[in-house]
């Protein structure tokens, strides 16, 4: 089977996807197919080790996510359920707590005022 990637940052992980994500557009315009299914499997381990490093918002969403599941179920009186939600939960939370808040990106008229104030080399 496949061997999973070292243990790698995310942005690494993004690094290799994109990489990849190009050789395969180059080997598909040179229709070399057999080199696409080779490529293919690349990013397929690599995307399933991207999924175990999810960033901060997706986080975010997820913890979200099964709170609401949480809630749903206490409220359905469906507490078989709610101890692996809870358990999700704790996991997610704990996962969270390891990531930095991740900077809001600047509205894109910020960008443009930014560098419409750099000052001109004469």
């Amino acid at each position: 089977g496949e061997e999973a990637p070292p243990a790698q940052t995310r942005a690494e992980l993004e690094k290799e996807i994109k990489a990849a994500t190009a050789a395969m557009d180059a080997a598909m315009k040179a229709k070399a197919f057999d080199k696409c299914a080779e490529i293919q499997a690349t990013l397929d381990t690599l995307e399933a080790a991207r999924a175990k490093l999810p960033t901060a918002a997706e986080l975010d969403k997820k913890i979200k996510g099964l709170e609401k599941q949480l809630k749903d179920a206490m409220a359905a009186k469906d507490f078989a359920s709610c101890g692996g939600i809870q358990t999700d939960l704790d996991a997610a939370v704990a996962q969270r707590k390891e990531l930095p808040d991740e900077p809001k990106a600047p509205p894109a008229a910020l960008k443009t005022a930014t560098v419409a104030l750099t000052p001109k080399r004469e």
